[in-house]
């Protein structure tokens, strides 16, 4: 059974605190994923956590990287 949550483009723009479409389809632009069911649009969670993460952990490693 796949327990993934999915959301619409406005569920997910509240989840990532984004206040505007355009950003999201930046980020979209950038890699976060979108599936069509149905055609429509949805984001999942697992999706938007992963991509967040991946963010998360280029910036710190670009820090590490300039402080030595």
């Amino acid at each position: 059974m796949n327990n993934n949550i999915y959301f619409n483009l406005k569920q997910a723009m509240e989840y990532i605190n984004v206040n505007s479409y355009h950003t999201l389809h930046n980020l979209i632009d950038d890699g976060l994923k979108v599936s069509v069911i149905n055609g429509v649009k949805r984001i999942s969670k697992k999706d938007i956590d992963n991509y967040m993460k991946s963010l998360t952990e280029v910036r710190v490693h670009e820090h590490t990287t300039q402080a030595r």
